[in-house]
């Protein structure tokens, strides 16, 4: 007896085969398990939910924000143990000034505490111009600070370390640092030393 002759004869069902053969042999049309459809199906949804969620406008945050969040509150905290430890250095100052979110989060307050002395591109009225490349009190990030903090009572500045906290003095320095070397139009004339640009 052979081996086909042994095995049952399964009975064709012609309703469900798919109409074409390859080498006798007939394919049926078999649907897929309803489990596997339904996780495909799901699967799709939130994909798309996921995407409106966080890239299509919805309420979530990319990581580029969650990143930009991470960063401004280290470097907040950063800040104020400086100012509890009393040591700002040009380090930190230089992180602050290459932070877009501190530039951004200083221009306001640059507007509205210093642009009356020294205009709203730093060109200097009755402030000196902070675009150019000198600087009456010091050379670094840390002498601003100092100046921004302390004030120049001879000059009429005020001492911004009574009213600003000091995470707000050392960023907005770090603001003033970046304006070095971009040369306002209409600057006034350069005041003090001549020093270099801050390099990032």
């Amino acid at each position: 007896m052979s081996a086909s002759e042994s095995q049952p004869q399964v009975p064709i069902d012609h309703e469900r085969v798919l109409g074409h053969a390859y080498d006798g042999i007939e394919e049926y049309d078999n649907p897929l398990p309803g489990w596997w459809v339904g996780l495909f199906v799901a699967s799709i949804v939130f994909a798309l939910a996921y995407w409106v969620f966080y890239h299509g406008g919805g309420p979530g945050q990319s990581e580029t924000a969650v990143y930009a969040d991470d960063m401004a509150a280290y470097n907040e905290q950063q800040a104020k143990q400086a100012a509890r430890a009393g040591t700002v250095d040009e380090s930190l100052l230089a992180r602050f000034a290459r932070d877009p979110a501190v530039i951004a989060e200083m221009k306001p307050l640059f507007l509205s505490k210093c642009m009356p002395c020294h205009g709203p591109h730093g060109e200097g009225k009755i402030g000196p111009n902070l675009t150019d490349l000198h600087q009456i009190h010091g050379k670094g990030r840390v002498d601003l600070f100092q100046i921004i903090r302390d004030g120049v009572v001879a000059k009429g500045m005020l001492a911004w370390g009574k009213i600003l906290q000091p995470a707000e003095l050392m960023k907005l320095a770090a603001y003033v640092s970046t304006l070095r070397g971009t040369f306002a139009a209409g600057g006034k004339a350069p005041q003090g030393e001549p020093v270099t640009a801050f390099g990032n």
